[in-house]
């Protein structure tokens, strides 16, 4: 229910950014800016008149091809108002307009950083109605002696606010990816300085960041619309030539940072790439007074090659480098990348050739293929985000689990509690262990399960360790170190013993994790049940947690071992008397019947200064064997150096007795001089040291007996 209602919300998500997207971005583009011509606004720049009498279109006049000075002539229509203006654009050009003889209006170019030209301006000259039917005159020349360049064109009759709208139409498409642009780089920016740890970023965010910003401000001037709304000519004419150069050098660290050397010295030869255009064009300016009318495209074009070659090698560098190390090259992505922007470059190229001039929208596939590049930027770094994020979560769940797998002195009990906050955190139907009992099996040890399911009782399962965990070991490994179990069925072939077990036991899906010290394994550990979309995460929770988990079983084990060397005998095997005190307090039930056998061994003194140790240590080893073999291991004590004290559990004296009997004739078989007695208490006891005493008595009685003559095992 959970899935679907997440599916359902994902849907709507989907379904509001499509509509914003449509509102935003569609609707301009689908109604206003397919107005072409407004119905108030009439071309003007067909009719012109030269001095010679020949009709021209004054969009196609170059000043060049007029030694530099042009005069252009046109009667007014009879039909303007006291609103209309004579709208047009002009680059390089100075220019005069005279009405009826009279000068109305007059722009000449002041010098400025870039030298004379001003590149693009765009104009205004009011007329009024009773102008109409005059001649209008437009005389556009050169700024400075042999201009090859200079022109006018797009002229309309129409209301300025008019010819606002019809620019600000065209080139809507170009503002808008110069506007998404910036934002990108200010997403990247915020990133920056919001972070508390840039050391960690995948990538150097500021200088992508700040490429962006300044790539989309730079087409976003190009556009003119800032000159248009501001008016501020000159000042848009020196960033649109000084700004590209500043380019390379973010776009460069950017890459840099992508490679796997990151070497110092291509970020030095990015940033002289940008500072020696820059001022190398502002030299020529002022030092050769060299217009950048004529020197920008040529510098230009050496900056890119340099840039690019600069990028070339740096990707050249890296693929050797990560070749000869074995790694994996990971500038996929800028590749592609960048063969968008070298795409949409020469598109517009092509753009500009087949018109023949510079036209409104020139840059518009760079605006585009810029935005391309920094969205998948942006969705790389994201990409990072998230992932570090859940890294970020993981590793405070790990440490949440650890503050269990540390909550006591018991490993065991410690494994219990981790299990349980695994399950009930990552909301998993159960959890289970199998360990290694080192006869070919594997037999469960733990198992937590979800409240309202029912136990696998998986501590009486026994898993082949050829069949089943070696098989899934290996399958772990050919998985890249993670075992997700999404569909049983695809091991139906090739594990049958465990598809059968899962598939016994409705198992939907499971993730497992060996249990392993230095490459040994030892034991698995499986989640079952848990929720589809989390199983990658939980994936990676698992193999991390299995490191502890396995430290802990091992703690387990030489705890057992500790507590067996505190309460164990060394050479019998028997609890000591360390644990014999403690079986009599903690585990024996003195409320139900039971009997006690009290064996004293004869003459190990004698023995081991006559034969040696060796023999007096193997009849020892060898009584204890007898007493396991009859009363069991955890019921047998050598409470000194010649007595051991072992208990029965027979329901009736006689088959107590038996077994103490089968003991004297073994004793008897191997030759083992002792002292046996025996005391049985049908209904408990409410003292134990009544029972020991007795037993004492006995013993005493044999003693007496021995000295009177009698050396049998009795």
């Amino acid at each position: 229910m959970k899935s679907r209602q997440s599916l359902i919300y994902l849907i709507y998500s989907i379904i509001i950014v499509l509509l914003v997207l449509a509102i935003l971005v569609g609707i301009p583009m689908s109604t206003d800016r397919q107005i072409t011509v407004h119905e108030k606004i009439d071309g003007f720049s067909d009719g012109w008149r030269l001095p010679n009498g020949d009709k021209v279109c004054a969009d196609v006049l170059d000043i060049g091809e007029f030694n530099g000075r042009v005069a252009l002539e046109k009667e007014l229509s009879k039909g303007i108002t006291d609103k209309d203006a004579l709208c047009f654009k002009s680059e390089n050009t100075n220019i005069r307009v005279f009405i009826g003889g009279r000068q109305v209006y007059r722009f000449y170019s002041k010098p400025n950083l870039t030298g004379m030209c001003y590149g693009i301006a765009y104009h205004e000259v009011g007329i009024s109605k009773s102008e109409a039917g005059k001649t209008i005159r437009l005389e556009f020349e050169e700024i400075y002696e042999n201009q090859k360049n200079g022109r006018l064109y797009d002229i309309y009759l129409c209301s300025a606010s008019d010819f606002l709208q019809m620019v600000v139409r065209n080139n809507l498409l170009s503002i808008i990816m110069c506007i998404l642009n910036i934002f990108l780089g200010i997403t990247f920016f915020i990133a920056y300085v919001g972070s508390s740890n840039r050391s960690k970023f995948p990538f150097d965010i500021l200088a992508i960041g700040c490429s962006a910003i300044i790539m989309g401000i730079w087409l976003l001037i190009d556009t003119n619309i800032f000159q248009l709304i501001t008016g501020h000519t000159y000042v848009c004419r020196d960033i649109n030539k000084t700004l590209p150069f500043l380019i390379a050098y973010p776009i460069i660290s950017f890459f840099n940072s992508q490679t796997e050397k990151k070497r110092p010295i291509y970020r030095h030869l990015g940033f002289a790439t940008s500072i020696v255009s820059l001022f190398g064009i502002i030299i020529l300016r002022y030092t050769l007074r060299i217009d950048m009318l004529d020197s920008f495209m040529k510098v230009f074009i050496v900056y890119v090659v340099a840039g690019l070659s600069l990028l070339v090698i740096m990707a050249v560098d890296n693929a050797l480098y990560c070749t000869n190390a074995g790694k994996k090259n990971k500038l996929g992505y800028l590749y592609i990348g960048g063969g968008i922007l070298i795409i949409c470059g020469i598109l517009d190229l092509i753009r500009f050739f087949m018109a023949g001039r510079i036209k409104d929208n020139h840059l518009l596939f760079i605006s585009i293929g810029s935005v391309i590049y920094s969205a998948m930027m942006l969705a790389e770094f994201m990409e990072w985000w998230m992932e570090d994020n859940a890294a970020v979560e993981r590793d405070r769940f790990i440490n949440r689990a650890l503050q269990y797998a540390l909550s006591s002195n018991s490993p065991d009990t410690n494994i219990r509690s981790i299990l349980a906050f695994l399950g009930k955190e990552l909301d998993a139907r159960r959890i289970f262990v199998f360990e290694d009992q080192k006869n070919g099996k594997y037999k469960g040890t733990y198992e937590w399960f979800k409240e309202g399911e029912k136990s696998f009782s998986i501590e009486i399962m026994y898993l082949s360790s050829e069949d089943i965990i070696d098989k899934i070991y290996d399958e772990f490994n050919k998985n890249d170190h993670r075992l997700i179990i999404r569909d049983p069925e695809v091991f139906k072939d090739s594990i049958p013993g465990f598809y059968s077990l899962i598939k016994a036991n409705k198992v939907d899906n499971m993730i497992i994790g060996p249990l392993e010290v230095g490459g040994h394994l030892f034991g698995v550990c499986g989640v079952v049940g848990a929720p589809q979309k989390n199983l990658e995460y939980i994936s990676e929770i698992i193999n991390l947690i299995t490191y502890f988990l396995a430290q802990l079983v091992l703690q387990r084990e030489e705890q057992s071992r500790s507590q067996s060397y505190s309460y164990k005998d060394a050479l019998s095997g028997c609890g000591n008397y360390t644990s014999f005190k403690k079986y009599l307090n903690n585990r024996l039930d003195m409320a139900s019947p039971f009997g006690c056998v009290r064996c004293d061994l004869a003459r190990l003194s004698e023995i081991n200064i006559e034969e040696g140790y060796e023999v007096g240590d193997r009849i020892i080893v060898d009584a204890a064997r007898m007493l396991f073999e009859i009363f069991g291991e955890s019921n047998v004590f050598r409470v000194s150096g010649t007595q051991f004290i072992a208990f029965g559990f027979e329901t009736e004296e006689v088959f107590f007795e038996n077994d103490v009997e089968r003991l004297k004739n073994m004793f008897k078989e191997h030759a083992i001089e002792s002292k046996v007695s025996s005391v049985y208490c049908l209904y408990g006891t409410n003292d134990i040291n009544i029972v020991l005493n007795r037993l004492e008595d006995l013993m005493r009685e044999k003693r007496q007996e021995n000295r009177d003559g009698h050396t049998d095992n009795s």
